[in-house]
């Protein structure tokens, strides 16, 4: 088949699918985010990539200054991750809303009911969220005085 020919077949498909859904003959899709992949880390997930601590930066003559920059870093890193992580759930909140107006679209208390449900569960997982993030920010200080402790050691 030519390219042409399947460029139109391409585009005739399109254009009769859009037809139809304005039509009321085809559901549209589901609204989800565009994002497949995490594209954040969890603040669980920046503390597991750290090195031991015993002994890591123990035969530099800056170990401690080396030691309180890493668990610095660490703590700024976790911070990011859950901003970019809080800011991809409150994304998914929108799109997953946007699904509750075009499945209930003509049934006003089925789409405060499913956006409530949303409200909920998001909630469940903002919270999940912090307390990851305080887990992680314990553990890089919990890290950083291991490192400093192990400094000068023989």
């Amino acid at each position: 088949m030519s390219r042409f020919v399947a460029s139109c077949l391409a585009l005739c498909t399109g254009m009769t699918l859009a037809w139809g859904a304005r039509a009321g003959g085809i559901i549209p899709p589901t609204v989800t985010s565009p994002f497949g992949d995490p594209v954040c880390l969890d603040p669980i997930d920046v503390t597991n990539t750290l090195a031991n601590p015993s002994g890591y930066y123990a035969i530099s003559d800056q170990c401690e200054s080396l030691c309180k920059k890493a668990a610095s870093d660490c703590k700024q890193y976790v911070r990011l991750a859950f901003a970019c992580t809080s800011a991809l759930l409150g994304d998914d909140v929108s799109y997953q809303k946007k699904d509750c107006e075009r499945e209930f679209a003509d049934d006003n208390s089925g789409k405060k009911e499913c956006k409530a449900g949303i409200d909920n569960d998001s909630g469940v997982d903002r919270q999940a969220l912090r307390n990851n993030r305080d887990g992680a920010l314990a553990t890089c200080e919990e890290w950083g005085a291991i490192c400093r402790n192990s400094c000068n050691q023989p």
